[in-house]
Formats: structure tokens, C-alpha cells, sequence
């Protein structure tokens, strides 16, 4: 993948301080901005003058410090202080804050998490200056110590629902203290702080066997004297005017949570699981720790890693890389656990946690299926240093540039080498969270020059704020009517889930993100929802959910499997389109968009059919939806997700799916039959490189002729396979299903014979469909290899594995007799066994009747030359009989451009649905 090179946006200011810039927070709702730094400092910033407001000292008097504020300003960013006070500096790492903005938490060197209480004092005046250096208050109130030494503290956060304190530390301790708020764990043993107690290695004795001189002062050590010379009254809570220290319990130190320095920890939501919270821990082993933490217990639990290992064995998946144009499978299975990898920094937008690593990489995982579904490189060996992400675009930082990808893969750079010193640290913040209709984006960036940089990109972001599929899908009220349908259809089709394409890519944190919204929406809807790995192709997770039955009925409670789809063809020429493909559009009575017919309209019509009933208390059979994300790539990993994860402890009464059409614009049908497909790819290639013809024309054998010679011997004049016994296993067409076809003929207008549907809907047949040369194409060329590509459609009396293996075979045979030392290679692409319904059995007879009765009219009973992978599969898994019912017109145009839907076949397939669930 190139990279597009941009001008910096507008950098709003520019602060400058004589250290490094380490770490930075925003407090957007009181209009500041704190940045750590490496000479023991927090320089607080109002983020609407540009001002330095404040300047907090770590390890000096506070009284000296407020005397100091009065008259420093902003010249006190290159004060230089006294050699005197230099061991007293400590860097400060890592910044957190509590989500109201109240509190400030600070990490680094000295192996103290300290707290300050932030707060505004309000205006005295009615200027309509909303802001003045004066009006922020802020006051130490805690510091958190270990109890062993844990060297600097890396990352920080903070959980506001249990008071919870959390930090990662170079011995790769992970270390927690909860309630901190509440007087009882406070204390005033300052003797116990770290740089004030007994070392083995300072405090010993000498080789005279003197101690060295006591440097036991813990202002000489590090701690702030308002601290270390608190009174010893007694101590009624945090939020007094003294401060106090937090001592980390020994049970809450989690000794080598990883094999590294904790270097990152972040916080998300499941939405799928009611907003439960989690915590990431990312270090230099390379590894990503999901963890909890119970409000019961008040404990940190572990949960899983990133790279994902179930019980000890790890879990080899194949990961896209974002660089290049192949769009190809990455088949190396090891590339997502590289022993090299390091997590410096992490951040989530779920369900994905995006993971910035040394080499200027960033994986990224998809927390719900536990897989690693992208990677982005930003072509360069420098260290990600940070990390943001806003919607769908992701700003990385490294060393000297800053690269921006948005959704659809493409990576943008700028440049500040020669402006700035090496970035070390980076915050984003919104003017969203000030005023909502304020839309600007700030980007921060920290220096190791001291430069504190402010810039707008609400420019580089603009155009995808107004493309960006919301997540997760919140319903304001759970209303069945069909605007709201309409509504989530708009939703659904904004989500580029393409899962077959050659710029794969592209499209895949799109296709994960539409999964999660169909679970979220299904969960909302009172089914039971998950998410189901796959280990294979694009790795497309499926959505699996379950609405159970909520009142009785006569009859025994029936169990009934919905089959379908949410991934799509591309429509990457969007100039054909009249509309644009991703945006739904209403005209004319359709609904035009890519994947509105296939089959993203006809899942939901079913979802809201069955919900609708469910929420009613009206549902007397369990109905299980199951929807994947490549179908239109061949199922790659289905069945394998299912039986593992299924088995074959569920059991099916009933298979239903709507992925089919009308024979014409007027007649409804019922597909009871499709045949099966084999896919594959034959090459023949020479050892020798491109030749010209006329130097070595007829000197060598052709692998362009030789693949000519195989393929001819494939099918005669007339059509017919020539592969043996390809048509042995046939049987001839019944009378009444010929009686049917006449019937079909009779009641619509389509220009076929009976012969055509006898040959498209019930006989196999064998076609070219691709060919391709390596060279340039030039005329002289004789090309090293030559592809073509060859689809076999089959049917029910035909076995899948038996056509195929003879297919190969009959290949292998006569390429033998051309004595040839080209080599002849043969691959599957993929593969669809047929399918042959029975139209008299009793939910199609159940069926027939209600598309009778909304449409008007009898349904025509119709068979298709298409395939559809997992019908068949389902059948044989489940020991239950499938059965279809086409939603769309022929005139849909799926799989082409300006594919579209009507909008009363979408509302009477719903109708149709709701009204027979019940009877099946």
C-alpha cells in the first residue's frame, strides 16, 4: 500500500518546556489540559487561551509552589531550578483521570501513583471571558505506595465505579488499590514510602562499617513534604484539606502479569454484555491482557489474551496485513505471535483493540471473537509511540511522522522531522465533549525537545464523521413498526461488509463491526446473542442468536433454524451505480443499495418478523438465528466454526432462508432445489522465465498450449463433460416435476423452454470462466504460466467429492501425455454441495398457503441453477429439512450494479414469516 503525503493540519499552539513531553491528558469539560514531564513536573494548560495555568511540582513545598504560581506564568516553563532540589526530580510518566474530571492521577519514576483533586472556582465576574488562570484549584490529596520495589510506573487507570486504581510497573507487577476514598486503607507511615525505607544496597554498611549519609529525609527521596509532614491528627477521609498515603495490599500485586514492562492500560465496554467493563495491559512481551474486576470480590481477574491461547495451546490464525495490493491471505500462521513484539501502546474503539508495536506496527484484534483481523504498517522501522483512534480513523504516531488510515485501508502521512523533536506521546480529545454541536477534534502530541503541540484536524476527519456507521446500534425505544425497519436497513447497509474481493483488506473491520451491530440489535431484542469465531478466509465472525419460546402452545414446542447472510459482493465501480451503493435509497417503491436483496433485507424482515412476535409474549417455537459473514466467498471456516462451537447438541425441526428470487416481477415463488458448485483454478507453468517468440517460438514447450490441450479434452461441440461417469449417476426428470415446469412456462413470461429449465435447473454442466497469462501481454510474449478458471455446477443424484475427484484426476492424465516439464497445478477454490428440498412436506405446505394469501396468488414451486454453500450442510448437520422463500423480483439485480429491492416484497415477507412461525 503507498502512502499519500499531507500537509501537518493547523497547529493551534505551540507550548515549549526545557524537558521531555511524556504523557498528556485532556479535561475538555473544564477547558484544560495537564502534560507530564521528565523533569518532575505537570504543566496545566486552559486550552482556550493557550495559557499555563499551573505549574505542579512533584517533590517541592506547596506552599512554595503557590507562592511561586503567582509570579511565574508562563515564564515558568524554562525555569531551570537549583541543582539543590535535581534529586528530588521525578518523571512523570503516565496521567489518568476519573470520568468526571474531578480527579488527576500521575505515575513515573518514583514509583508513587500520587492524586489531586481538580476543581474550577467559579467566575466572580459576568465577563464573557468563560475562562482565567486563576479559577483552577488543585490540591494533593493521596499517593499509592507498594510494599516491594516495583521501579517506574509505565501506565495508569483509573476505574470510577469501585474507586479503583490500577498500574503497570517495569518489574511487570500489575498493582491495584480499591475505595481509595475510603478513610480506613489511609494512612500517615511515611516510613513506609519507597524512598524512604531500608535498602539493601543504599543503607548498608560501608566497607568501614559506617552507613552512609542519611539521606533518609523524604524530600531528599522524592515525596512531596506536604506528604511526608502532614500532622498527626486523626484522619477523617481523603477529602480532607491533608493528604495522605495509600498502601497497595499485598494480595492486590499481581507479581509478572506479563513477562515485559507494562507499558499500556486502557479500559472499554462490552456493549454486548451490558456495558461490563474491561481492562487491557499491554507490555513488552508482546502481549495484551484482558482482565475484570469483580465488584464482589474487589479483585482483578484475568480473562484471556491478545494473541488469543485457549487452554495453553495457542490458537494459530492467519491475520491480513494492510500493505500491498495482493489483497491475498497472509498464510503465515505464526505472524500473529512474533516473539518480537512489543505493546507500547494501546487504545480501543469496540469492538476493536488497536495495538501499537515496535516497527511502526498496529494490530488489531476484535475483542469479541478474540481474533486478529487487521494489521497496519506504517512503512517505516521507528516505534509506535501513540496511539488514537476517533470513529473509523486511527492516528499513529512514530518517532518523526504521524500517519492517519481511515476505514477503507488507506494510510496518510505527515512529517514534523526538522519541526519538532521525537514524539513521545499523544491525546485526542473532542469539542463534542464540551458542546454537542461543536464537532472540532484536537490532537496532542508531546516532544522529546519539550514541545507540546495542539493541532486541528478536524479537517482530516470531517469527511468520515459524516460516513461513519455509528456503533453500537442504541434503540431509543424497541418499535416494531416498518419505518423503524427501514431505518435499521439504512444502518445495516452502511456497513461495507464485502467479503469477496481482491482488495480484501478494504472491507474488514466494516464486516466485524456489521456482526456486532446484529448482535447488539438481536440482544436488544430480547434474543440470546454471540459472536462465533472463524478460523478460515477473512475470518468474518458469525452471528449466532436465540429467541426462545415465551408461551405455550398445543403442540410439542418446535425448534427452527433461520439461515442467512451479512456480507456482500464489492460494487467498487461505484460510477455505474445511479446511487450510491452504501446509502440506502427510497424511490419509486425500492429500496436501492448493495446487499439489500442479498441479503441483508431479507434477515432482517425475518429478525423483525420473530422479535416482533417475541416481544408480543406470543412466540410458541424456539427460533435460532444463525447469519454468516462469507457466504459470498464460500463459506471458508463455517462448518468447522459450527462444530465447534454448535456441535450437534442443538437440534433443528425446521430450516428457513430467504436468498433467492422470483422467476419474473409478478408471481412468487418457493425454491425447493439448487445445484452444487466446484470451483477451481488450473495452472500450467515453465520453469523458464517470459520468452519471445521469435527467438524461442517452438523450442520449448508452451504452458499457454499445453493448457489449451487439457482444458479442450474438458467438454465437447456439444456441451457434453467429457470427465468419466460424469453423467452416470443422473436420473431422468419426473412427471410431475415436469408437469410443474410446463405449469411455470404457462403462468409467466420468461423466455425459456422446458429444455432450459430441464438443463439449468436439473443437469450439471462444465464452463470456462476466466483466463489469464503471466508477461506483459505483448504479442512476441510467450508467457511463463497460463491460469484458467473452470466452474462445475452438479446436482442432488451427483456426489460432490466423487465428481471432484475424477475432475482432478482426468486433469492430471492427459497433461501426462503431453511428456511435459511444465508442472500442472489444480486448486480448489471453493466448493457447494446441491440441494434438493421436498415441496409437499408440511411447513412448505404451510408456507405455500400464506404466500398465497398475502400475495393473492398461487406461489410457483421453482428449482435454481445457483448454489448456496451451507444449505446442504445445514441439512446434514442438523437432520432437518431446509426450505426457501425468495423475497426479491428478478429484476433485483443482485451481485450487480443498482441492485435494489420493492419495498412490499420486503414488508410482505415479514408479514409472511410472522404469520406462519407459530404454525410450523
Amino acid at each position: 500500500m503507498s502512502t499519500i503525503s499531507i500537509n501537518p493540519p493547523p497547529s493551534l499552539h505551540r507550548w515549549k518546556h526545557n524537558y521531555s513531553i511524556l504523557c498528556s491528558i485532556p479535561f475538555p469539560s473544564k477547558k484544560i489540559l495537564f502534560a507530564g514531564t521528565q523533569d518532575s513536573k505537570i504543566l496545566c494548560f486552559d486550552s482556550t487561551t493557550y495559557t499555563l495555568i499551573k505549574t505542579i511540582k512533584l517533590g517541592y513545598q506547596q506552599q512554595q509552589q503557590q507562592q511561586q504560581q503567582q509570579q511565574e506564568g508562563e515564564s515558568n516553563l524554562n525555569d531551570a531550578y537549583t541543582d539543590k532540589l535535581e534529586n528530588t526530580k521525578s518523571s512523570v510518566l503516565c496521567l489518568a483521570k476519573s470520568q468526571d474530571e474531578h480527579y488527576l492521577f500521575a505515575g513515573g519514576a518514583d514509583s508513587l501513583v500520587r492524586i489531586w483533586n481538580i476543581d474550577v472556582e467559579p467566575l466572580k465576574t459576568t465577563s464573557a471571558n468563560n475562562f482565567n488562570p486563576g479559577n483552577i484549584i488543585i490540591q494533593e490529596i493521596a499517593a499509592i505506595y507498594s510494599t516491594i520495589d516495583i521501579g517506574d510506573i509505565f501506565s495508569l487507570t483509573y476505574l470510577d465505579s469501585t474507586q479503583t486504581v490500577i498500574f503497570g510497573s517495569q518489574r511487570a507487577s500489575l498493582l491495584y488499590v480499591s475505595d481509595i476514598f475510603n478513610s480506613k486503607i489511609c494512612s500517615h507511615s511515611y516510613d513506609k514510602l519507597p524512598h524512604v525505607r531500608y535498602d539493601k544496597f543504599f543503607d548498608s554498611t560501608g566497607p568501614d562499617g559506617k552507613k552512609p549519609v542519611s539521606v533518609s529525609s523524604p524530600i531528599s527521596r522524592g515525596i512531596s513534604p506536604c506528604l511526608a509532614n502532614s500532622n498527626d491528627t486523626l484522619y477523617d477521609g481523603i477529602n480532607n484539606q491533608s493528604s495522605v498515603i495509600i498502601e497497595v495490599p499485598s494480595e492486590n500485586i499481581i507479581l509478572y502479569a506479563h513477562n515485559g514492562f507494562i507499558y499500556s492500560l486502557c479500559q472499554y465496554e462490552n456493549n454486548l454484555e451490558h456495558n461490563k467493563k474491561y481492562i487491557c495491559s499491554g507490555a513488552g512481551d508482546g502481549i495484551s491482557k484482558i482482565w475484570t474486576f469483580n465488584k464482589k470480590t474487589l479483585k482483578l481477574e484475568y480473562i484471556f489474551q491478545l494473541p488469543y491461547h485457549a487452554n495453553t495451546n495457542a490458537v494459530k490464525q492467519d491475520a491480513f496485513e494492510i500493505d500491498g495490493d495482493t489483497g491475498e491471505d497472509d498464510e503465515d500462521e505464526d505472524e500473529d505471535e512474533d516473539d518480537d513484539d512489543i505493546v507500547y501502546c494501546q487504545a480501543v474503539q469496540f469492538p476493536f483493540l488497536y495495538c501499537g508495536l515496535n516497527s511502526g506496527i498496529v494490530k488489531i484484534y476484535d475483542l469479541n471473537t478474540r481474533q486478529l483481523v487487521s494489521v497496519l504498517t506504517c512503512g517505516t522501522t521507528d516505534d509506535v509511540t501513540g496511539i488514537v483512534v476517533y470513529k473509523d480513523c486511527v492516528f499513529v504516531a512514530t518517532k518523526n511522522s504521524i500517519f492517519k488510515f481511515t476505514g477503507n485501508s488507506d494510510r496518510y502521512k505527515w512529517d514534523i522531522n526538522g519541526q519538532l523533536g521525537n514524539i513521545l506521546s499523544m491525546s485526542l480529545f473532542s469539542c463534542e465533549q464540551i458542546c454537542k454541536n461543536c464537532s472540532r477534534l484536537r490532537l496532542v502530541t508531546g516532544s522529546n525537545d519539550g514541545s507540546l503541540v495542539l493541532w486541528n484536524i478536524t479537517d482530516l476527519v470531517d469527511k468520515k464523521l459524516n460516513e461513519y456507521q455509528e456503533y453500537p446500534h442504541t434503540l431509543k425505544c424497541i418499535d416494531f413498526n416498518n419505518d423503524h425497519l427501514l431505518q435499521t436497513l439504512k444502518e445495516l447497509v452502511g456497513f461495507q461488509s464485502v467479503s469477496s474481493s481482491s482488495n480484501i483488506n478494504k472491507y474488514l473491520i466494516d464486516s466485524h463491526r456489521c456482526a456486532t451491530y446484529l448482535v447488539d440489535l438481536l440482544n436488544q431484542f430480547g434474543a440470546s446473542s454471540k459472536l462465533i469465531p472463524v478460523l478460515k478466509g477473512n475470518k468474518n465472525p458469525i452471528v449466532y442468536g436465540k429467541f426462545k419460546a415465551n408461551t405455550t402452545n398445543s403442540g410439542k414446542k418446535k425448534s427452527i433454524l433461520w439461515y442467512g447472510h451479512y456480507d456482500v459482493i464489492p460494487a467498487e465501480d461505484t460510477t455505474s451505480w445511479v446511487t450510491d451503493p452504501f446509502k440506502l435509497t427510497s424511490e419509486n417503491g425500492f429500496l436501492k443499495a448493495r446487499g439489500v436483496s442479498d441479503n441483508k433485507g431479507p434477515l432482517l424482515a425475518a429478525i423483525y418478523a420473530i422479535a416482533d412476535v417475541y416481544n408480543n409474549n406470543q412466540l410458541q417455537n424456539d427460533i435460532t438465528f444463525l447469519i454468516e459473514g462469507q457466504e459470498e466467498s464460500g463459506s471458508r471456516g463455517f462448518f468447522e466454526a459450527l462444530n465447534n462451537n454448535l456441535g450437534k447438541e442443538e437440534s433443528f425441526d425446521w430450516i428457513l432462508f430467504s436468498n433467492s428470487y422470483w422467476l419474473d416481477q409478478h408471481i412468487p415463488c418457493l425454491n425447493y432445489g439448487l445445484r452444487g458448485v466446484i470451483n477451481s483454478k488450473i495452472t500450467i507453468t515453465s520453469k523458464e522465465s517470459d520468452r519471445h517468440s521469435g527467438v524461442d517460438g517452438g523450442v520449448h514447450k508452451e504452458p499457454t498450449t499445453e493448457i489449451f490441450q487439457i482444458i479442450s479434452k474438458l467438454i465437447e461441440s456439444n456441451d457434453k463433460v467429457l470427465i468419466p461417469e460424469f453423467y452416470s449417476t443422473l436420473k431422468p426428470i419426473s412427471e410431475s416435476e415436469l408437469k410443474n415446469f410446463k405449469k411455470i412456462l404457462e403462468r409467466t413470461n420468461i423466455d425459456h423452454t422446458i429444455d432450459d429449465l430441464i438443463v439449468k435447473w436439473t443437469r450439471p454442466s462444465l464452463s470456462i470462466t476466466s483466463m489469464s497469462v503471466s508477461g506483459p501481454g505483448n504479442v512476441t510474449v510467450i508467457p511463463k504460466s497460463a491460469t484458467v478458471s473452470v466452474s462445475i455446477r452438479i446436482v442432488p443424484e451427483q456426489n460432490l467429492n466423487d465428481v471432484k475427484t475424477k475432475f482432478i484426476t482426468y486433469l492430471e492424465n492427459n497433461f501426462k501425455k503431453l511428456m511435459s516439464k511444465n508442472q500442472l497445478f489444480i486448486e480448489i477454490l471453493n466448493e457447494a454441495e446441491p440441494w434438493l428440498g421436498n415441496p409437499d412436506n408440511r411447513a412448505y405446505q404451510i408456507i405455500r398457503k400464506e404466500v398465497e394469501d398475502v400475495w393473492g396468488t398461487e406461489p410457483l414451486l421453482v428449482r435454481e441453477g445457483g448454489s448456496i454453500p451451507m444449505v446442504r450442510v445445514l441439512e446434514q448437520h442438523f437432520n432437518a429439512p431446509a426450505i426457501q422463500i425468495p423475497c426479491g423480483q428478478s429484476t433485483d439485480n443482485a451481485h450487480l450494479d443498482n441492485e435494489q429491492l420493492r419495498i412490499v416484497n420486503f414488508f410482505n415477507l415479514r408479514v409472511i414469516i410472522h404469520n406462519v412461525i407459530n404454525r410450523l
